[in-house]
């Protein structure tokens, strides 16, 4: 039985992230490497955690409450029903609810064309919604061998969306968060 819980929201996630998805798992090889760099940034528990994860939010708790600091704790499912229900609130009633629709996702898609979507449909900037977009902004398509430090780019954008106008503090933090990206990225796959 379907849950009454968010039934609109969910309604909102599927018609939005539907129309897309047989696309989305047809080009999966061309998302590999993309995904990859996703993965290593924002959620390295991803193929781990049912949508949430519970680690990261009591890492989130703790150091809010005892350290006074800040720290997100979102998966790429909850971000990526962020984007889709266009829900940006800071309230602990958003995070409830980012919550229990990211688990609901699997009913929709796997995790790999999950993240897939997420880079589809992300923010990048004031003038680069959805990946389309920042693809043209560097000029590249994707495809399986997309240059590591454009993915890593495009990533770092995720964290840091691109302004309008040219911003060198933003542009900063940009270029740090890619080299920060590009190391996780080089670390995991030489421990392999």
């Amino acid at each position: 039985m379907d849950s009454l819980f968010y039934k609109k929201e969910f309604q909102i996630i599927r018609e939005r992230l539907e129309p897309e998805l047989k696309r989305l798992m047809a080009s999966r090889e061309n998302y590999a490497k993309l995904v990859g760099y996703l993965v290593v940034a924002e959620d390295h528990r991803f193929f781990n955690h049912p949508g949430y994860d519970i680690i990261g939010i009591c890492r989130a708790i703790y150091k809010d409450v005892f350290k006074g600091k800040r720290e997100g704790a979102s998966t790429i499912e909850q971000q990526l029903v962020r984007v889709l229900t266009e829900d940006y609130r800071f309230c602990f009633s958003r995070k409830i609810k980012e919550i229990y629709l990211a688990a609901k996702l699997h009913r929709l898609a796997d995790k790999y064309t999950l993240a897939s979507a997420y880079l589809y449909f992300a923010n990048y900037g004031t003038d680069f919604q959805g990946l389309n977009r920042i693809l043209q902004k560097f000029d590249v398509k994707l495809e399986p061998d997309l240059d590591d430090v454009i993915c890593a780019e495009i990533v770092a954008r995720l964290k840091y969306p691109e302004p309008r106008r040219y911003n060198p503090a933003r542009m900063a933090q940009i270029e740090t968060r890619r080299n920060h990206i590009l190391i996780l990225f080089r670390e995991k796959h030489d421990s392999k």
